[in-house]
């Protein structure tokens, strides 16, 4: 289907429109046949007017539907399907655009949406992934986009790879708001609702008050201590908020930070055409309103952070238009002005984009990002405000603790390094540990080279944790953290002992039932380690974003800003119970949600904690939950109780195992495994650049090694292994494999598109919004234009959106590709009769001829051929489109067939032979003259070569002088049958005499060249072989040029000899030695079961009478002294020996007795502490 039906696919692009009906007709199956689509709804049947877009269309009618693809012949849409429709509607009016359904591959595949005519009006909407659907809608009202003139200008921007459902977008001039729901009337976009209704979109019933609410001017009036807008949350339970925006203060990727009831932003990311704004903007909690100031200071920027110390703002890093920065700013709240800072550094601050920042009392920890080569940062930067002093702490030396509560580790491997840096983490402090908490990101610094299929990128959903005091890294362990995805771009704030999580983008899918964007929150208690997923419960608002800020006010988190297809400025909160706002015992008790434990003291609701866990007996699980570490430290509060590792997750009394003592921090990280030094290991640097010190970089393998003794040459850097960032051009860009190269949305003052070369695993990291318009990668045909005048056709003028063509009026087609509207170019002058936006001139001969008929050209001139006479004809190169001069090929008499039709690139037919004309000889071992002669590869004796050729020539050389004192045994081997071999000698004086001229009837052709013939210790030969292949295809060629000599060489003769009786002598001895050690081993051992079945043997039992002051050991045998003890089979067993006495003769009661013990249970003495349970005499 994809092959036979490209060309179709490219112009499935329908639009139908739909006349005279307040609600759109939307067929999910449409079939457009001659401009008609069939659709049925309540009135009955109906057609609707519908064209198929190939290429860019303009729509001028009042309401209608756009499709990605003609669903009745295709499922899917097509790749590359660059499609625009440009809607038009009358003066003073406005169109808006209601998205029925949209499915396309995440992050790759975007609709964009422009409030103007064309691709340079500003972006008002950038849509991917699946986002609406039969069972999704994860844009509520935000799945409308209105323009704010009479123009809007629509673009599909699909890949080459991955194909999917695509997308339903209606239209309608005048528009309202969810087609004001059916309880009002539409009037110049404008909802006029019915009684009892209100909202943009009619859709909020007024005063619908719950639980005793009054209505009073359309709002209700909530008491008991319920809240929300109907009155519907109770008393102490957890709710969602929602603050609507103004649209005036939209962006993403932006700083901010709360000082008081304030939050405060800078910078962010602004769609395309909206500008960059420096300006400070803050949103006041208490009155939910938002302001501007204008201070001067910095420029714009995205991916920096901003800290709040005292009354200051310090804000770091981030990435300007001139590129990613390293710049400290200081904004002084009272005096409303910015400050520069350039504090004591013993190092250079690293630039750095998309990290996160903690203050930990004083100073600032800046943690993962991304540097200007577009490498993860695994260092930390501080900041000390109080010393005004820079530090980064070197990854080398941070400790990595691999915390897990169900394996205690004896051996720490590399493989339980918890923190490799991350890109686009979110962070904050752990209040119950005064730790860092680092949540998500992207990890891409395990990809070491290319071609190496054990690396890969991570999206981190693992919680880790740094400790400031002790430099570790550690896991943060939550056992209820099972089905949390891997996220970026997502926030984490704290609040009392709950983490709260919120957006972020999942990792990238191209499965059709994956979401781009994550749509819930969640919540874990940090005591407990219970947690839950939450779905966002606000009528009307869209529960994804990412690129938000978050910040926590009085028990309440406050998600501001982002983006969720639109930039936002809206402002979504999280109120979490506090226990003290339960003033009945029923309802303290029952109010815990999961999230918070309240009990009720003294007739006050108040919050339980660990604290509160001294009075239970072991084993009651104060906190009711699962937490490890938690339950460790609760367990440890009572000072009867201690904490059992060999049997985890049990708290037993203090008779065995371990008991800690101190504060809770301390008995949290007690309760853990103590950290061990983990460093970075050379293996672990991706690129040349950072492998310094003690490693160095391996050229041949591409890899980073531990420096033993090679001195590393720091210059190769140069040439090898750049991070793609690193590249400026696109050419340069696609060398490797791994790299790809993004055309942003970025207008240059050309009209052009900039552009970025980025990894092709992190693209999405880089370009979250949209911004990248084309790709270019190693498969493709080619870089994309830079600008719109680098393009020579009027074809693929039009099929970049941005772009139009001039005619220069000849009638023969050629004219100057600009970038501009559909009226007129942006900054060129065109008679608008010459300016061509939809469509091109008929007569396209690229100026090379004219049309008789309008479309066929008559005869192409110039030296060119093809339809349009669009390429040079056989024999000649060069650009022939739109004027382009064809010249004559240029190639020597190495070269066959006709040079390349573009570059004029000859095919060179000898090995050895390059050049653009075949003209010049392959440095290295190559000599000769292609000019005048040919080129030679230079044998040396006693060598053997193995050629890999699809050349159809293979010339070799041997010269031969005083040097070589030996005959010469010289074999041709090939592995095809057709070849041919002219061998010929060239004397000193210039005399050539031909040695053979055959084409050999085996593979092998050999021949030993005699010195008393040749003389060539008198007079030097050169011996030429010029070898001729009769097939084109990849031919294997040995040649091996041997000294023939029956003369031993005695020296190496001896040589080897020798070391080989030395060898053997070694290896002898190395297996007499182990010879010797196993009998010496077989010995003990049988030794030791002798004594072992001497002990066992039956003996007659005895009685033993012991003195009375020998008081017997509860439950075992009696305390006795041995004379000896001798352990038996691997100190499991002893005999041990002791004198004793018996009734008798007093010179004959006196004997020695033995007895074999089991040691380790029960717990007995004998004289070594041998512990005993059975025992014959």
């Amino acid at each position: 289907m994809k092959l036979g039906c490209l060309l179709t696919v490219i112009a499935l692009f329908s639009i139908s429109l739909v006349a005279g009906s307040e609600a759109s007709c939307e067929c999910s199956s449409p079939t457009c046949t001659n401009n008609s689509c069939t659709c049925t709804n309540s009135t009955g049947q109906f057609q609707q007017f519908c064209t198929i877009c190939s290429g860019r269309k303009k729509v001028t009618e009042s309401e209608g539907t756009i499709y990605s693809h003609d669903s009745s012949i295709f499922d899917t849409y097509g790749s590359k399907q660059l499609c625009s429709v440009h809607i038009e509607s009358p003066l003073s009016t406005t169109i808006r655009l209601y998205f029925h359904f949209f499915k396309t591959e995440c992050a790759w595949d975007y609709v964009h949406v422009h409030d103007g005519s064309s691709t340079h009006d500003p972006t008002i909407a950038t849509f991917s992934g699946r986002l609406v659907d039969d069972t999704v809608d994860l844009l509520s009202v935000d799945k409308e986009v209105v323009s704010s003139k009479n123009s809007v200008y629509v673009v599909f921007r699909p890949d080459s790879h991955v194909e999917h459902d695509g997308f339903r977008i209606s239209f309608k001039v005048n528009g309202c708001p969810g087609w004001c729901s059916g309880h009002g009337e539409c009037k110049d976009g404008v909802c006029q609702c019915d009684s009892d209704w209100s909202g943009d979109s009619c859709d909020t019933r007024q005063c619908d008050c719950l639980n005793g609410g009054s209505c009073k001017e359309g709002v209700c009036q909530c008491v008991g201590g319920y809240k929300g807008s109907h009155c519907e949350h109770s008393p102490g339970s957890n709710y969602w908020s929602h603050t609507p925006g103004t649209g005036a203060f939209v962006r993403s990727s932006f700083g901010g930070a709360v000082v008081g009831d304030t939050y405060w932003v800078f910078g962010g990311y602004f769609f395309q055409g909206a500008g960059t704004k420096p300006s400070l903007i803050k949103f006041n909690v208490d009155s939910k309103s938002w302001s501007s100031v204008h201070p001067s200071g910095p420029v714009g920027r995205t991916g920096h952070t901003i800290t709040a110390y005292k009354n200051s703002l310090y804000m770091y890093g981030g990435e300007e238009n001139s590129g990613i920065s390293d710049e400290l700013w200081q904004f002084s709240i009272d005096n409303g002005t910015w400050h520069q800072l350039n504090p004591k550094s013993t190092a250079d601050r690293i630039k750095s984009t998309g990290h996160c920042a903690v203050l930990v009392k004083d100073t600032i920890y800046y943690i993962g990002g991304m540097d200007d080569e577009g490498i993860v940062i695994i260092d930390i930067q501080t900041f000390n405000i109080s010393s005004n002093t820079w530090n980064i702490i070197s990854h080398r030396d941070m400790k990595q603790a691999y915390y897990n509560s169900r394996t205690y580790k004896t051996k720490f491997t590399d493989n339980d390094r918890v923190y490799y840096g991350r890109y686009s983490p979110a962070c904050t402090l752990n209040p119950a540990t005064n730790r860092i908490l680092v949540f998500g990101g992207l990890n891409t610094t395990r990809i070491i080279a290319e071609n190496l299929p054990d690396q890969r990128v991570d999206r981190e959903s693992t919680f880790v944790e740094y400790d400031v005091p002790l430099n570790s890294w550690g896991n943060f362990y939550i056992p209820d953290w099972n089905t949390v995805p891997r996220l970026y771009q997502a926030s984490i704030e704290v609040v009392d002992r709950n983490l709260f999580v919120f957006g972020g983008i999942f990792q990238s899918s191209t499965a059709n039932d994956k979401q781009c964007y994550n749509p819930h929150a969640y919540i874990v208690n940090i005591e407990t380690g219970k947690g839950k997923q939450l779905n966002l419960s606000l009528d009307g608002v869209s529960p994804i974003r990412i690129g938000h800020g978050s910040f926590v006010h009085d028990n309440t988190v406050y998600i501001v800003g982002g983006y969720n297809g639109k930039l936002r400025d809206d402002v979504i909160s999280f109120h979490f119970q506090k226990c003290e706002e339960n003033t009945l015992e029923t309802t303290c008790i029952t109010a815990r949600e999961d999230f918070t434990i309240c009990q009720w003291i003294n007739n006050n609701c108040v919050t339980k904690t660990i604290s509160d866990c001294g009075h239970l007996k072991c084993g009651d699980d104060c906190l009711e939950g699962d937490g490890y570490d938690r339950r460790c430290v609760a367990c440890l509060k009572n000072s009867q109780c201690t904490w059992d590792q060999i049997h985890p997750d049990t708290c037993r009394a203090n008779d065995i195992g371990l008991n800690f003592t101190g504060n809770v921090n301390d008995q949290v990280y007690q309760c853990r495994d103590v950290p061990k030094l983990s460093r970075i290991e050379c293996s672990d640097y991706s690129y040349c650049q950072h492998c310094k010190g003690e490693c160095y970089w391996d050229l041949s393998n591409r890899k980073c090694k531990v420096n033993v003794e090679m001195a590393n040459d720091e210059t190769i850097c140069e040439e090898h292994n750049f991070p793609c960032p690193a590249y400026s051009v696109c050419d340069q860009c696609l060398r490797t494999s791994r790299c790809m190269w993004c055309s942003l949305d970025t207008v240059k003052q050309d009209g052009g598109r900039m552009g970025k070369c980025v990894e092709t695993e992190t693209y999405n990291a880089f370009f979250p919004y949209g911004q990248c318009t084309g790709w270019a990668m190693v498969n493709s045909a080619s870089c994309p234009a830079e600008s719109c005048d680098k393009i020579r056709n009027c074809s693929l003028c039009q099929s970049q959106p941005e772009c139009g063509w001039c005619d220069d009026d000849s009638g023969t087609g050629s004219g100057v590709c600009m970038a501009g509207k559909y009226l007129a170019p942006l900054e060129a002058k065109c008679p608008a009769k010459r300016w061509y936006y939809y469509t091109c001139p008929k007569c396209q001969c690229n100026g090379h001829s004219r049309c008789s008929d309008s479309e066929n050209c008559d005869k192409c001139m110039n030296n060119t051929a093809g339809t349009h006479c669009d390429m040079c004809r056989s024999g000649y190169f060069g650009q022939a489109t739109n004027g382009g001069r064809c010249s004559e090929c240029s190639c020597s008499r190495h070269a066959e067939g006709p040079c390349d039709h573009l570059s004029g690139r000859c095919t060179c037919t000898t090995l050895g032979v390059i050049g653009l004309h075949c003209d010049e000889c392959q440095s290295g071992d190559y000599v000769g003259d292609a000019l005048h002669d040919t080129c030679y590869y230079k044998l040396q004796p006693g060598t053997q070569y193995t050629m890999h050729s699809v050349r159809r020539r293979i010339n070799f050389m041997l010269h031969l002088n005083e040097t070589h004192s030996k005959d010469i045994d010289i074999t041709f081997r090939s592995y095809i049958s057709d070849f041919a071999l002219n061998v010929t000698i060239l004397s000193q004086d210039n005399q050539q005499k031909p040695l053979t001229q055959k084409y050999p009837e085996t593979l092998v052709w050999n021949a030993i060249l005699k010195k008393n013939k040749y003389n060539w210790d008198k007079k030097p030969i050169t011996i030429r072989f010029y070898l001729i292949l009769n097939q084109t295809s990849k031919s294997d060629i040995k040649v091996s040029v041997g000294l023939d000599s029956k003369e031993i060489d005695l020296k190496q003769f001896f040589i080897i000899f020798f070391a080989c009786i030395i060898i053997l002598l070694l290896l002898l001895m190395l297996g007499w030695t182990a010879k010797i050690r196993y009998g010496e081993y077989r010995q003990q051992r049988n030794q030791a079961l002798v004594l072992m079945e001497r002990a066992l043997r039956p003996y007659k039992t005895h009685r033993t009478l012991f003195k009375e002051s020998v008081v017997p050991i509860s439950g075992c045998i009696f305390e006795v002294r041995s004379l000896a003890v001798e352990p038996l089979f691997e100190e499991k067993f002893a005999i041990v020996s002791y004198l004793m006495t018996h009734p008798g003769p007093k010179d004959t009661n006196l004997t020695i007795g033995s007895s074999i013990f089991q040691t380790n249970l029960p717990f007995c003495k004998v004289l070594s502490n041998p512990n005993v349970n059975t025992a014959a005499v």
